[in-house]
């Protein structure tokens, strides 16, 4: 009998095996797919290797957001590279091109010299993100202050920061625009949120040289060293329980693995779903409240392999969007106005080419009933093709007029990725790039706990809590301190333990 058993090998699991095995837990980790990872894998096409949702980090340098828990899982000493510190996004919107810049002076002077009229503004923008941020070093304290400030910050919503901090209605579509790492929701999305992914990447921004499956290594290798498991192919279809405790995961060839304490990384709609609703362990308005939940959009990838002529690094982000009035409203169209370019970063240091990139574009509702989510012939619907054939053309469109390329560019081959696709290869559902849609005005049905009502059941991963790199791996800690105590984790996070 395992003392841990994990379902779903994302970030927040295999970040929660590690901290958990390394205290002397047996660990075993359950995932369906042929290879670990979640969002971390990569895949191959046409002998080009692309990533599947990692793209950045921010917040690495000693004394930033993210250093004390990537210092602790050991992921420091990766070969990431960092992004330029005069412009690790530019952000086009329309004719006009901004530089989001690392670095708080440099942030400020650089958004100044086009606003001079907002650096007040700007100074009252960092000050909210810089202290959103340094909650974070506090949230293991003993005492509750850092946690209250969180809950408040998730109470607030971010256009209504923005609306109240910032006078010039094009500035409040600048700041918001390296937030395709988020749903800009107008009416939902949490300012904590959105302060704590723009805050770390102001910080520092950073690349990884091959992509997520490093992390993916390093996660496993120490899980392994430390005596546990990590199994690949192994689909849980049933949590077993007895006495109001779960003591099994059953497999889709019917083995039982039995275990003490679960977590699941898995979206929490599936995991109400591995329950049977005869056992008793939830009650009905439970499952209801989590089934009921609103996901995020997902995206429409156009991944370009172009190995005849190379193209210089970009070693920014391109974000790019139609007009001012597009980022807080993409559900107005049927299309949606915004796109990101980005690229994986040479494999070797001398390396100043590159031969792939990614246009990304996000899903509008009004295109996700075109997906057939209700079918599995939805390949054989001529909307769903038309449809990707025309963000096809879109995104290789956008990426010849915004993208630095060589005057001979030739794409030699394209693969598209859709929502469908990510829910088919992650098993998140209706392939949600980001998880169940926090709101700011509905906290207690939207904010999920790392606790279930189930007593020997947690959970982890991008709907708990705050998604993307960070919220995932804070929120690793935080499952496991469900399990170690608070202290336990504050004094792996300075360097005690």
């Amino acid at each position: 009998m395992h003392d841990i058993i994990i379902i779903g090998s994302g970030l927040g699991g295999l970040a929660s095996g590690a901290i958990l095995a390394r205290r002397g837990m047996s660990v075993c980790v359950l995932e369906q797919h042929s290879q670990a990872g979640g969002c971390l894998q990569s895949f191959r096409r046409g002998g080009a290797t692309f990533d599947t949702g990692f793209h950045c980090v921010g917040g690495l340098r000693p004394g930033e957001v993210l250093h004390p828990y990537f210092r602790h899982l050991r992921l420091l000493d990766l070969p990431w590279v960092q992004m330029d510190e005069a412009c690790f996004e530019e952000i086009h919107i329309g004719d006009d091109v901004y530089a989001f810049a690392q670095g708080r002076e440099r942030f400020i002077e650089t958004l100044a010299e086009r606003f001079p009229t907002e650096r007040a503004g700007l100074n009252a923008f960092m000050d909210m993100l810089e202290s959103t941020g340094h909650s974070l070093r506090r949230l293991f304290d003993e005492a509750d202050t850092a946690r209250d400030h969180t809950r408040e910050r998730f109470g607030q919503s971010a256009y209504a920061f923005l609306q109240r901090t910032i006078t010039d209605p094009r500035l409040r579509s600048v700041l918001s625009g390296a937030s395709m790492k988020m749903e800009l929701h107008a009416d939902a999305l949490p300012l904590y949120t959105f302060a704590q992914i723009n805050n770390s990447y102001i910080q520092s921004a950073w690349r990884l040289r091959g992509g997520g499956e490093p992390i993916v290594r390093r996660l496993v290798e120490q899980i392994e060293q430390a005596g546990g498991t990590v199994r690949t192919r192994a689909r849980v279809t049933r949590l077993i329980a007895a006495d109001g405790r779960l003591t099994a995961a059953e497999l889709s060839d019917g083995e039982r693995v039995e275990g003490r304490t679960f977590i699941s990384d898995i979206h929490p709609a599936l995991t109400v779903g591995l329950i049977p609703s005869d056992s008793g362990l939830l009650r009905r308005v439970y499952r209801q409240r989590i089934e009921s939940l609103r996901n995020t959009f997902g995206f429409f990838t156009l991944h370009v392999h172009a190995p005849d002529t190379p193209i210089p690094y970009l070693n920014r982000n391109v974000s790019i969007y139609d007009g001012y009035e597009s980022l807080w409203h993409n559900d107005r169209s049927e299309i949606s106005p915004s796109y990101l370019i980005s690229c994986r970063p040479p494999d070797t240091p001398d390396s100043r080419t590159v031969t792939t990139l990614d246009v990304l574009h996000p899903i509008t509702p009004r295109i996700n009933s075109l997906l057939a989510w209700d079918t599995k012939d939805y390949r054989q619907n001529p909307r769903y093709n038309a449809w990707k054939s025309v963000s096809a053309e879109l995104c290789e469109q956008r990426l010849r007029e915004h993208a630095a390329l060589p005057p001979d560019f030739t794409i030699e081959r394209v693969t598209t990725s859709t929502p469908r696709t990510y829910h088919r290869y992650t098993g998140t559902p209706r392939g949600s790039a980001y998880g169940i849609r926090r709101d700011c005005r509905d906290l207690p049905r939207t904010l999920l706990s790392p606790r279930t009502p189930i007593p020997n059941l947690l959970q982890t991963g991008q709907s708990v809590n705050v998604h993307g790199v960070l919220g995932v791996t804070v929120t690793a800690f935080l499952t496991s301190a469900e399990l170690l105590g608070r202290e336990t984790i504050r004094r792996m996070l300075v360097g005690e333990e």
